[in-house]
């Protein structure tokens, strides 16, 4: 109990100082456009999930306002290089039971005030696990992965950014 009590004094004192999990953005930047990331991939669909799921977490974990690439002053761009189905597990009749889905992406951000490349990754990846035998399926691993890829890829991004 007193550890929860705790916590939350710590919490508390965060917020009040002005601690802020976002992260910092050079000067002069306030605008980002996502732009749609390329597909080469041959699962249909997966390049608008992720660069929504992007968007989303931008805006979430940045100071940054999310705009049009003609009004804004930094774009992130990319391509989905890379998504797998691994079988992890089968029964001994050698049905499925478990698969992976990794998800890989190669992108890059402009600031288009200077022209120069802030920070780019040719290979972040990430994945998911689905059990058949638990109801689940691919989707759900999908949709895990792809959210989990865009934290990493604002994680990724905005470190290298100073």
């Amino acid at each position: 109990m007193t550890r929860h009590i705790s916590l939350g004094l710590m919490a508390i004192l965060c917020a009040s100082c002005g601690y802020s999990a976002q992260f910092r953005v050079p000067e002069g930047i306030k605008t980002i456009a996502v732009d749609l990331f390329q597909n080469r991939t041959m699962y249909r669909e997966v390049e608008f999930e992720f660069t929504n799921a992007l968007r989303r977490e931008v805006s979430a974990k940045t100071p940054l306002k999310i705009a049009k690439a003609e009004d804004a002053d930094a774009v992130i761009s990319g391509e989905i290089i890379g998504y797998r189905r691994y079988l992890l597990r089968e029964t001994r009749a050698d049905r499925p039971t478990e698969y992976r889905i990794v998800v890989t992406v190669k992108y890059q951000v402009k600031n288009v005030k200077t022209g120069a490349i802030v920070a780019e990754n040719s290979g972040l990846k990430r994945g998911a696990d689905y059990q058949l035998l638990r109801g689940q399926v691919e989707r759900q691993a999908r949709e895990e992965a792809i959210r989990e890829l865009a934290r990493n890829v604002v994680q990724d991004a905005f470190n290298r950014w100073e």
